[in-house]
Order: C-alpha cells, then sequence, then structure tokens
C-alpha cells in the first residue's frame, strides 16, 4: 500500500504536530533557544576557538573532535588551553595476579582565553573515565588501549563543548 501525493495528514498526524507546535511555544517562552540555530549560541561558537596544538596521540583525538564539534580557525580570536591528566588502574586481577581488565581516568582542566588581551573568559575541569581488556593477544590488548584513549578525549571534548555551549552566552560578544 502506497500513499498518494495528495493524501490528507491523519488524525496521529495532526495532533503530533499539534504537540510539537505547543512544546515549542512554551520552550521558547521559558528563554530556550536552539544552541545551532539562527544566531543560536553554538552557531555564533563555530570557528572562534582555536586549541593548542597536540602533543600526543590522546591529544591529537581530543583536538580532532573538538575541531569537528567546533570548527577549525588558526586565526579564531579566542584560544583553548588545556591539560589532560591521566591515571590507570587495573581492575580485574585474577588470583595469580594477573590484571584482565584496566580503568582509565582522565581529567581536563581548560581555559578559554581572548586572544589580543591574554584574558581568561572561562575555565573549568572535567572528568570523565572508560576502560579495556587485557584478555586477547599482545596485539588485541594494545589496539584496546589505544581505542579506550582515544574514546575518552573525544568524550572529554564532547563534554567540554557542552560546557562552553553553557557558558558561551556570558563571554561571547
Amino acid at each position: 500500500m502506497s500513499l498518494s501525493d495528495n493524501a490528507k495528514p491523519g488524525r496521529r498526524a495532526v495532533l503530533a504536530g499539534m504537540g510539537a507546535a505547543a512544546s515549542t511555544a512554551v520552550l521558547a517562552a521559558c528563554g530556550f533557544s536552539p544552541a545551532y540555530g539562527p544566531n543560536g549560541i553554538g552557531t555564533r561558537l563555530r570557528n572562534q576557538i582555536v586549541a593548542d596544538a597536540p602533543d600526543s596521540r590522546t591529544e591529537y583525538a581530543f583536538v580532532a573532535q573538538l575541531e569537528d564539534r567546533l570548527g577549525r580557525n588558526l586565526s579564531a580570536p579566542y584560544a583553548l588551553r588545556y591539560a589532560l591528566t591521566t591515571s590507570e588502574d587495573g581492575v580485574a586481577i585474577t588470583a595469580d595476579q594477573v590484571t584482565q581488565r584496566y580503568h582509565i581516568a582522565r581529567q581536563l582542566t581548560y581555559s578559554v582565553v581572548e586572544q589580543s588581551s591574554q584574558t581568561v573568559l572561562t575555565r573549568g575541569t572535567l572528568s570523565n573515565f572508560t576502560s579495556y581488556s587485557t584478555t586477547g593477544s599482545t596485539v588485541s590488548t594494545r589496539a584496546a588501549e589505544i581505542d579506550a584513549e582515544e574514546r575518552l578525549a573525544r568524550a572529554l571534548a564532547d563534554e567540554m563543548v557542552t560546557r562552553l555551549l553553557g557558558t558561551a552566552d556570558r563571554w561571547l560578544p
């Protein structure tokens, strides 16, 4: 069965449309505006921040995710200064003292600085964790470790972008 181009919308479609319109009106009344909508904070923040150059594979994954979300502009008016610190612990240790799983925790300390005046506009600290298994071969264990480190770096970049979207209206012109 197929619908023709001039088919009338069903009752459910009309009700769903009315519900969407009502919820949009309620959200607009409370001050909500879409971050990536026209003149939204996400649109205004795009290509406005350049991150410090990465020094490691993990930092590269972090900066790549950040640039994917915020754009890349080497002459941006704002600079992102960041430091990643990592701790790693064995969490699944057998009776024979063989570690079968590692837990990686990473902390990100960041600040957004106005390039022209070097004024710190916002700063913060975020943390996250992940883990990986060591039960495979040496090669698969190393691949799992690299994957876990990169996943964690991307997750921290996403968290930082969310935090910037939440605070940028205070410091972004």
